[in-house]
Order: C-alpha cells, then sequence, then structure tokens
C-alpha cells in the first residue's frame, strides 16, 4: 500500500480558556524556596481525491450539524470500576498483555471534591463550540460556498495545520480500514496476545500505538493515527469513545506545530524561520526582558507579555495551547489551596468525555504564580470569544521580536513565546523530574523528525532558581507510564531479534 495515498491527515493539537475565581487569597508556599529571584517579581493537507465545491460544501454542514447537536449534549464522563496499583503494570518476563490503569473519572467542574479535579465548566466548553461554529462559518463564506449540499467528506482533522473541506476517495478510506486491521494484527503478535479481539482493550491498543510514535516519521504516524480512527469506529467495545479521544489527544509533530506558531507570529519569514528560534530561555535573559517591559515599554501588550512568558516556562504550554484552556481552584479546609489547569483540544465538543488532553496539577504554585496562571487564562478566554486570539498573540510575538532586536542586536538568534516551553521542559529534567512524569505534565510522545527539538537538560537554570514543577493527575499519569514500558518492550523485542543493534541506547523522548 502506498502511504502516497495515505498522507492525508495533517494533525496536531490545538487548544481554549477560563477561570475558576478562589474564594479567598490564601498564600500558597514556595518549594524549597524556589522562585525567590528577581524573576519571581515579574514573572495533510487530506488526501484529496476530489476537490469539488459540493463536498466542501458537505464538510461544512457536516461541521455545523455536529456543533448544533453537540451544543445540547451534557458533558459525560464514564467511570470505571477497576482500580489498580502500578505494582501490577511491571511486566518481568518480557512482553505480553498488561492492564492499563483506567482512567479515573474527571467530573465536571464544581463535582469535584477535595484534591480530587473537577474537570472543565461546561460554559467554557460551550464558548469552544460557539468559537469553532464561527470558524466554520468564516470559512464558508470566505470561500463563498453554501454548507448545505454533501458529498462524501473527509475525516476533519483537529490539526491547526490541516487544510479543512477536503474529501477523500473511497479507495484511500479503504486503505486505511486496511492498515488498522493490519496494525491490530501486529499489535497482538508482537504482545504475544491469544485472545479474541473483543477481550482486547481498545485502550491499550491505542497506548501501544502512542508507543510506536518516537519511531516514526511524522508522515507515517500520520497515515497510523489516520488508520487508528477509521479502525476504531467500527470496534465494538465500551472503551471505544475512550480510545479515539486518546488519539484526539495526540499531539502529531511538535516541531510542524512549532512553525505554524512562528508563521503567524511574523510576516518577515526570511529573519524569523524556525532555525533562529531558540531552545532555551536563559535565566538571566529572562530577567532582563522582564524588567524592561515593567520599567521601560510603552506597549499596551507589556504587562500581556510578562504573564505570557512566566506562564510558559511554569507551566510548559505551548502558546497555542492557551486558547483552550480551564482553570479550577478550590480552598481546601486546612487552609490550602488545590488549583488544576485543564488544557483541551479541538474536540472537547465531541462528547468524548470532557476533551481534557492533560491536567496539570498547580496547587503548590506560590499564590503570585497561580494569579499569573489565571490572568493567562483569563484573557485567552476573552480573546477566543471576540476571535481576536490569533491577533493576541501575533501582537505579543511581535513585541517580544521587537525587544530580541533591541536588547541583543548582535545575536542572530533570538527568543519566540515557544522558548518557553523549551526552557520549562529543561527546568524540569534538570531538577531530576522523573521521564514520565514530564511526558504526562507537557503533553504525548513525540516523532522522531522532531525529538531534536526539546529542551535540554544542559540549558536548566540553576536548581535554585527554578520555579514549582506542576504536578501530574495519577490516571493520566499512569498511561503515560504504560506507554513507556511498551516502547521499552518493543527495543527489547527489536534488539532480540537483530533488527537494532543490542548496543543501541534507546530512551522515550518527553516533551
Amino acid at each position: 500500500m502506498s502511504t502516497d495515498n495515505l498522507r492525508s491527515e495533517r494533525s496536531t493539537e490545538t487548544n481554549v480558556s477560563g477561570r475558576g475565581e478562589p474564594a479567598h487569597k490564601t498564600a500558597l508556599p514556595l518549594k524549597g524556596g524556589r522562585f525567590s529571584t528577581p524573576f519571581a517579581g515579574h514573572m495533510g493537507k487530506v488526501a484529496v481525491a476530489s476537490g469539488s465545491r459540493s463536498s466542501e460544501e458537505s464538510e461544512l454542514k457536516a461541521s455545523l450539524d455536529a456543533l448544533d447537536a453537540q451544543t445540547s449534549q451534557a458533558n459525560h464522563v464514564t467511570s470505571s470500576s477497576v482500580s489498580t496499583s502500578d505494582a501490577e503494570f511491571v511486566d518481568p518476563d518480557g512482553p505480553r498483555l498488561t492492564r492499563l490503569k483506567d482512567p479515573l473519572p474527571v467530573a465536571p467542574q464544581g463535582k469535584g471534591s477535595g484534591t480530587t479535579p473537577g474537570g472543565p465548566r461546561e460554559d467554557v466548553l460551550q464558548k469552544i463550540r460557539e468559537a469553532a461554529h464561527k470558524r466554520i462559518m468564516a470559512r464558508a463564506t470566505q470561500k463563498g460556498i453554501n454548507p448545505g449540499r454533501g458529498s462524501l467528506p473527509s475525516r476533519e482533522s483537529v490539526s491547526p495545520l490541516a487544510v479543512q473541506g477536503t474529501t477523500a476517495s473511497q479507495a484511500t478510506l479503504d486503505q486505511y480500514l486496511k492498515r488498522g486491521h493490519e496494525l491490530f494484527s501486529r499489535y497482538r503478535r508482537e504482545r504475544n496476545i491469544h485472545a479474541s479481539a473483543e477481550d482486547i482493550s481498545p485502550i491499550e491498543w491505542v497506548n501501544w500505538l502512542l508507543a510506536m510514535k518516537p519511531d516514526l516519521k511524522a508522515s507515517t504516524w500520520r497515515v497510523y493515527r489516520q488508520s487508528a480512527y477509521h479502525f476504531l469506529e467500527g470496534f465494538p467495545s465500551h472503551e471505544t469513545p475512550g480510545a479515539i479521544g486518546m488519539l484526539d489527544a495526540d499531539v502529531i509533530d511538535r516541531h510542524k506545530e512549532s512553525q505554524l506558531d512562528e508563521r503567524a507570529e511574523t510576516q518577515d519569514a526570511d529573519e524569523r524561520t524556525s532555525s533562529l528560534k531558540r531552545k532555551n530561555f536563559p535565566l538571566e535573559d529572562m530577567e532582563k526582558l522582564l524588567t524592561y517591559l515593567r520599567a521601560y515599554s510603552r506597549s499596551k501588550w507589556a504587562p500581556v507579555l510578562i504573564d505570557w512568558l512566566r506562564a510558559g516556562v511554569l507551566t510548559g504550554l505551548r502558546p497555542i495551547e492557551w486558547r483552550m484552556t480551564d482553570i479550577e481552584v478550590r480552598p481546601l479546609p486546612d487552609g490550602r489551596t488545590a488549583a488544576w489547569l485543564y488544557v483541551m483540544n479541538a474536540k472537547a465538543t465531541n462528547g468524548r468525555g470532557n476533551g481534557v488532553v492533560r491536567t496539570l496539577d498547580l496547587s503548590e504554585f506560590s499564590r503570585e504564580d497561580l494569579d499569573c496562571v489565571q490572568r493567562m487564562v483569563d484573557r485567552s478566554q476573552k480573546w477566543l470569544e471576540a476571535d481576536k486570539f490569533s491577533r493576541a498573540k501575533s501582537d505579543c510575538s511581535n513585541l517580544l521580536y521587537s525587544l530580541n532586536k533591541k536588547l541583543w542586536p548582535s545575536r542572530k538568534t533570538h527568543f519566540s513565546l515557544y522558548s518557553c516551553r523549551h526552557q520549562a521542559i529543561a527546568n524540569w529534567k534538570g531538577s531530576g523530574v522523573a521521564p514520565p512524569i514530564i511526558a504526562a505534565i507537557v503533553g504525548h510522545g513525540i516523532t522522531a523528525t522532531a525529538a531534536e527539538h526539546y529542551g535540554k537538560k544542559r540549558s536548566a537554570w540553576a536548581p535554585e532558581k527554578i520555579p514549582v514543577v506542576p504536578g501530574a493527575v495519577p490516571e493520566e499519569l499512569s498511561k503515560v507510564r504504560q506507554r513507556i514500558r511498551l516502547f521499552n518492550d518493543r527495543i527489547k523485542l527489536e534488539k532480540a531479534a537483530g533488527i537494532r543493534r543490542e548496543g543501541d541506547v534507546v530512551q522515550y523522548p518527553v516533551g
């Protein structure tokens, strides 16, 4: 089967925002006295077999109908009765079927209690739906088409890189399904599973697929992911929606997503290419930049950029992810404050759970740091409602670029909003945070073509200067841990079969 015919979906993660206002301003303790520095004070193309106008209209109409139906649908979360310890995941005998700890339920916000996260608020999800509806209608108007006529639309991508309103031939769809069956058979063979198909967890199969991702080219992974979608649509299991949700939450290629952010940041493509973006943000440069913004910049975007830089280092979010975030802050009886940042995806409106990609536990953040993150969430939600998020991000990026030229005129490289994510990952690696925790905090694994771009441990700030690290919630951490074990199992199997050299040292990339 030719992958040229299947190079159809170009898919990444996009993400929105809201705010849970705390009932009081109880100060949160700093962990180990950290952040007591000046920084603390500032701080595929879908394969087109026919490009007819009617097929584009059908795609838009289908999207609108889905959004209308989802608007009236309550946020539904299914819970699991299975509860196991991490010790049960250990697989000392090599590859075999291992049961993944089922995700703990995340209830709609307001239904959580104590230190259990309550999930994103329904009104925030409603705003995401409305914003998506506006984007679809704007696209239809721009193309001058009527979303009322239809044909055979291709699957709508969650990726901001995907070309919308396209179609796929039936032959291509059949090839996707065939590849999906082949991958499922490979999973059973590689994991030595003899159970019948209906007894196999689709969630575990998708986790196995995600464990393959670091060894694949981005183009290959996009084919695998789309094939998995088509296979799962007919898989008879109550876990199927959760498995599809894991694919929805996946980040296809961080490097290409970074390039998308960079194209939106500039009109001067020659000067501001990806190769010139800094993959770190030294503390002394960060402090200099924040001081200039606070004391000397006359731009109305200066306070916003200060918060965006600080929040980026605190949370490791991609710049584009802020537009799909919600935050929950809850006072506890003992005087402490519990707080969670929810990062959602473009499928937050499709009825598959609550659309959460990952949850960051911010309960150990200082009051100042938590307020900074809350302001970013608040602003991003307002920008989304007004359809101004992209413009606001571009204005902040332009201000940052101009300050690069002013403060470091002789440098050939410069900082971008994305540099904060690189620095956050480098800081956490330098602090000795376990790889599974970092992977759970910053998102899913990356493809082989993107691995070289992540934050490096050698770029970490001094230990006493590194901010408090966000926490990972247990249910998300358990998925990442199993994914890393599956990845390591595959490496061992390849070495035993002579496919990979015995001396090769291969590690699951986090970021």
